[in-house]
């Protein structure tokens, strides 16, 4: 059997996972995937306000019920699930697309050199189509009031993922978003 990696899919509206997105994970689960990985979903509101992509959201109880679902469909065809939890942008968000200047452990930008992308994804970036940021704007650091509410409101964003029924969590924590750069001498 094989697992699903989690790629964004912005099929969720509004935060809320739709039925578009159940059949895309039940497609997956009934042909033979005995692992499912869902894009990362989005535990805060601030979190939210600066995410590009319309990833879910579990910041709500209201939604819960989306993500309960959605691991029950994918247990009905014997796969298990596991959520990527993310607060959202660090380093590598942009005020430009979102309108609020991105936040981070330390107010070093993100950037990446253009040479260190295939260039068979140059056209793509150029046009819009995937968000990224060479030389990205230099973030805000995060106050100590508001590192320690993203903390608590990951830890109940966890456990309203756990009592959803899915089988575990990974810390999406890469790439210049806010968990990494605590977590990166480069940007902490």
């Amino acid at each position: 059997r094989i697992g699903l990696a989690p790629l964004n899919l912005n099929f969720t509206r509004e935060g809320y996972i739709s039925e578009q997105h159940m059949a895309y994970f039940a497609a997956r689960a009934k042909g033979g995937a005995g692992l499912i990985m869902t894009e990362a979903i989005r535990t805060s509101e601030a979190g939210t306000d600066r995410t590009f992509y319309d990833n879910p959201h579990m910041w709500r109880p209201a939604h819960q019920k989306g993500l309960s679902e959605l691991a029950e469909t994918v247990h009905y065809f014997g796969a298990k699930i596991i959520v990527q939890m993310n607060i959202g942008p660090g380093p590598q968000g942009s005020s430009k697309k979102m309108g609020l200047q991105p936040i981070a452990a330390s107010p070093v930008g993100y950037e990446v050199p253009r040479e260190n992308v295939p260039r068979k994804f140059l056209p793509f970036i150029e046009r819009g189509e995937v968000y990224m940021n060479f030389k990205g704007e230099v973030p805000r650091e995060m106050t100590v009031d508001e590192i320690h509410a993203e903390t608590e409101q990951f830890a109940k964003s966890a456990r309203m993922a756990a009592v959803s029924g899915v089988d575990g969590i990974e810390i999406h924590a890469c790439h210049g978003y806010l968990v990494h750069s605590f977590l990166s001498p480069r940007f902490n």
